[in-house]
C-alpha cells in the first residue's frame, strides 16, 4: 500500500474516532475539526481529501434537523478543511465521558436502545444528514456503526426481543428509501461488545440470519437488509472474547453480511496472579471493563470492579483480557500486556488485500487522548512492506 492509499478516496480510508474528544454539541465538535482533527490528520496522512471518522451524539444530530442550513454550514466547514465524513459512530447517543466530575458511564452508553423508538428515530435522522453529506461531496457510501442491539444486565440473563428485529428491519427500509432519493447507500453496522445482547461476530451473524434476515425474507426484503445492515469489527471487543479478527471478518464475509467499519483498537491482557492484580488497579469510575477468563471454561465478568474476578485462583498461565481501549502502540509488559500482536496480525491481513476497497478504518482508543501517537502506528504498520 502507498499513503495515498489511505485518504478518503483510496481503498483503505483511515481516520480516528473523534469520541476521544468531549464534543457533544455541534459547536464544540466543528471547533474540535478546526483545531484538532484537520491538523493532526494532515499531520499523520498527508494532503488530499481525509476521511473523519465523526462522533455525532444526540445533540449535534437535533441540531441539523432543527435547523438544515447547520448542515450546510457543516458541510461548508468540511469542505474548507478537505475532511470527508462518511463513517458516523452513532454507538453513544448521549454523555460519553466523565467530566470534571468523572461521573460513571458504565452501562449507560447503551441507553437508549434498539428497543425504544428514540434510538430509531435518532438513527434516521443522522442518517438523513449523512446522507445530504455524502451526495454533497459526491461520495456513494455512508457507514454508521452502532450498539449492538443493548446491554445484557448485569446477571447476563436478558436476550433479544422481536422490537429489536422490527426496528433494525425498519432502519434498513428506511436506509433503502434514502438511497433510492439521493443515490447514497448507506450502511448501519452492529457492533459487537462483551456483555451486549450481541456480544461477539458469532453470536451476531446468528442473530442476523435467524432473526433479522427471516423477518425481511417473509417479507421478500431479505436482499434489502443485507445490503444495508452490516457488522463494525472492533478488534478490542473481538480479543476480549476470545474471537481471532481475521477470521471473523472472512466468516461475515463469508455468510453474505458486510464488514462495514473496522475499529483498530487493543485490549488489555493479565497473565497470572500478577497479571490480575495489576489488571484490577486499572478499575476507574468512568468507562465499563468487562472482562473474560480465557480457556476451555470460560468466565464473563462486566467490570473490573466485579467482586468474582478479585476472586479468581489464577494460575500461572491463565489469562484474563479486559474490555480496556489502551494505545495501539503500546505492547505493555509481562504480566500485564496488550493484544497489540493481534492487532498487527490484522493489520498485516488487511495490508494483505483482505479488506473490500473503501471500506473506512479507524483507530478506537478513547482513552488516549494523544491519538497522533495511535494514528502513526496505525500508518507504519499498513504501510509496512510484507516480509521477504
Amino acid at each position: 500500500m502507498k499513503p495515498s492509499d489511505l485518504q478518503a478516496e483510496g481503498v483503505a480510508p483511515l481516520s480516528y474516532c473523534t469520541n476521544v474528544h468531549p464534543a457533544q454539541t455541534l459547536t464544540d465538535a466543528e471547533r474540535v475539526y478546526r483545531e484538532i482533527s484537520a491538523p493532526l490528520l494532515r499531520r499523520c496522512l498527508g494532503s488530499g481529501d481525509l476521511l473523519l471518522g465523526a462522533w455525532w451524539p444526540r445533540d449535534l444530530v437535533r441540531a441539523f434537523i432543527e435547523d438544515p442550513a447547520r448542515l450546510q454550514r457543516h458541510g461548508d466547514l468540511c469542505e474548507e478543511l478537505a475532511l470527508r465524513p462518511f463513517s458516523l459512530n452513532l454507538f453513544p447517543m448521549g454523555r460519553f465521558h466523565g467530566g470534571d466530575s468523572q461521573a460513571a458511564v458504565k452501562e449507560a452508553v447503551y441507553q437508549p436502545d434498539w428497543s425504544s423508538d428514540e434510538r430509531l428515530s435518532y438513527t434516521l435522522d443522522a442518517a438523513r444528514s449523512l446522507a445530504e453529506l455524502c451526495s454533497r461531496f459526491s461520495t456513494p457510501l455512508g457507514v454508521m456503526s452502532t450498539l449492538p442491539l443493548g446491554f445484557r444486565g448485569r446477571d447476563r440473563s436478558l436476550r433479544t426481543a422481536p422490537v429489536h428485529t422490527r426496528n433494525l428491519f425498519r432502519a434498513a427500509q428506511v436506509l433503502a428509501q434514502i438511497e433510492e432519493d439521493t443515490g447514497v447507500r448507506l450502511e448501519l453496522a452492529l457492533e459487537p461488545e462483551p456483555w451486549c445482547l450481541l456480544e461477539s461476530v458469532g453470536e451476531s451473524l446468528t442473530w442476523l440470519e435467524d432473526e433479522l434476515a427471516a423477518l425481511a425474507a417473509s417479507q421478500g426484503s431479505e436482499a434489502l437488509v443485507r445490503r444495508h445492515i452490516g457488522i463494525c469489527l472492533d478488534l478490542c471487543h473481538a480479543a476480549v472474547m476470545g474471537e481471532d479478527a481475521v477470521e471473523a471478518h472472512r466468516a461475515i464475509e463469508g455468510r453474505g453480511w458486510r464488514v462495514s467499519k473496522v475499529q483498530l483498537s487493543s485490549c488489555l491482557r493479565a497473565r497470572g496472579p500478577d497479571g490480575l492484580a495489576r489488571l484490577l488497579t486499572r478499575d476507574e469510575p468512568v468507562y465499563l471493563h468487562q472482562c473474560r477468563l480465557a480457556g476451555a471454561s470460560p468466565r464473563h465478568f462486566v467490570d473490573l470492579s466485579d467482586p468474582g474476578l478479585a476472586a479468581l485462583d489464577m494460575e500461572s498461565d491463565d489469562l484474563v483480557y479486559s474490555h480496556f481501549h489502551v494505545p495501539l502502540h503500546d505492547p505493555g509488559q509481562e504480566p500485564l500486556t496488550t493484544t497489540q500482536d493481534l492487532l498487527c496480525d490484522y493489520l498485516a491481513f488487511l495490508r494483505g488485500g483482505g479488506l473490500r476497497p473503501g471500506t473506512p478504518i479507524e483507530v478506537e482508543t478513547y482513552t488516549n487522548p494523544a491519538i497522533e501517537e495511535e494514528l502513526e502506528f496505525a500508518v507504519s504498520q499498513i504501510l509496512a512492506s510484507p516480509p521477504l
